[in-house]
């Protein structure tokens, strides 16, 4: 892929991403800490559902991706679309038998991300198809979308059902546009074979859990600082995790921008795959483990400070870079790979958890990035991948 149309998508991505930022400061200073309150935590809760699309986008990327995988492409649309059409039926279900209920701003904001989820999973598709600019246009109309939802909320008075209404009609129409010019360039292709499509839901499974448990350590720290730490250092942390979302949010996406050939590498340089795996993973648990044991020493020493949690965050964004390609390597060959990282994922959210009750209490928000850091250090050693997975990624 040319530097300029991954610097388009990238540009495509980062105006949603930026718009969905932006769109929560101005909504915060228009309805105020207490209306927004119901927005933010409805959307916070039900952001893990993104990771169903993540884990049918990788699936896709690596399935449909390979050689003759095209005839899996209707297989996977179907798995997209399936989140978004139960969350739209549940919303309507719940605003029918309960308006006005809370229930209701939840459940539009879980068909606000699953419908972002499934116009994700399609742009992959496209994107597999060598038509890339797809990805920018969709995600530029989904920011746009904020833009619009603003401006209803600061023109018209629009309150938070309105505006999660707007952001998920906005996701439904580039579900639409997407889905409509697929379809009608999908040649006729026969069925797929019952133990196939087992297969490609099984990997799918696989992914979308591995995706979750990587999103579950920042909540879970949240948690353990409710009530145990001054609210300037959970505002503190809120503002690390900003900066260290939108590093991995970048690098996440680059790499599934790199998926097609790194499935071409791993079929033709299984050795090397494994072995560098091995070298990086490996060199990412030390870093990581050093970073811990020198950030706590240093916290415990000179307590919390801004300096400190700096460089904490800086090593927390090179180490989850380092394991993140790794996992993503690994996630790439066969289920019994993509188990093993899951595992690994499940690991270092054990580990986070632990140490974060801990270091959490010792240094708020510092402590709570080096238990990150602590968790991704133990995940490295436990991510491999043999010459057989790598095969099978091909």
């Amino acid at each position: 892929m040319r530097a300029g149309t991954v610097a388009l998508l990238v540009a495509g991505r980062g105006t949603a991403r930026i718009a969905q930022w932006a769109a929560g400061v101005v909504l915060l200073a228009a309805w105020g800490p207490v209306a927004f309150a119901a927005y933010a935590a409805a959307t916070g809760v039900m952001s893990w559902l993104f990771a169903l699309s993540g884990g049918t986008e990788r699936a896709a990327l690596v399935l449909v991706g390979a050689p003759g995988g095209r005839r899996l492409e209707p297989l996977f649309v179907w798995f997209a679309l399936a989140p978004f059409a139960a969350a739209l039926l549940g919303w309507a279900a719940v605003a029918l038998l309960a308006p006005g209920h809370p229930a209701v701003t939840y459940a539009a904001a879980a068909a606000l991300y699953t419908g972002t989820g499934t116009a994700t999973v399609l742009v992959g598709l496209w994107r597999l198809r060598g038509a890339a600019r797809a990805d920018a246009a969709a995600f530029a109309t989904i920011g746009a979308g904020y833009g619009v939802a603003v401006a209803l909320a600061l023109l018209a008075g629009a309150g938070v059902g309105v505006i999660l209404g707007v952001l998920t009609a906005t996701a439904g129409l580039v579900t639409a546009v997407l889905l409509a010019a697929l379809w009608r360039t999908v040649p006729v292709r026969p069925a797929v074979p019952r133990a196939e499509a087992l297969g490609a839901l099984r990997a799918v499974g696989l992914l979308a859990a591995g995706e979750a448990v990587a999103l579950a350590g920042v909540p879970v720290l949240y948690a353990e600082q409710a009530g145990r730490v001054p609210a300037p250092q959970i505002s503190a942390f809120y503002v690390a995790m900003l900066v260290s979302g939108a590093a991995g949010v970048l690098w996440g996406y680059l790499l599934r921008l790199w998926q097609p050939r790194l499935s071409a590498w791993l079929g033709a340089h299984p050795g090397a795959a494994a072995a560098l795996v091995r070298r990086v993973a490996l060199g990412a648990a030390l870093a990581g483990a050093g970073v811990s044991a020198a950030g706590t020493a240093a916290l415990l020493a000179w307590g919390p400070s801004g300096p400190l949690l700096v460089a904490a965050v800086a090593a927390e964004i090179a180490v989850y870079t380092a394991v993140t390609w790794a996992g993503f390597v690994v996630e790439s060959g066969d289920d019994r790979a993509r188990a093993r990282s899951t595992l690994s994922g499940a690991v270092a959210l054990a580990v986070t958890a632990v140490a974060g009750w801990w270091l959490v209490g010792a240094g708020g928000a510092t402590g709570a990035v080096l238990a990150l850091v602590a968790g991704l250090a133990v995940r490295g050693p436990l991510l491999r991948v043999g010459e057989r997975s790598a095969r099978a990624g091909r």
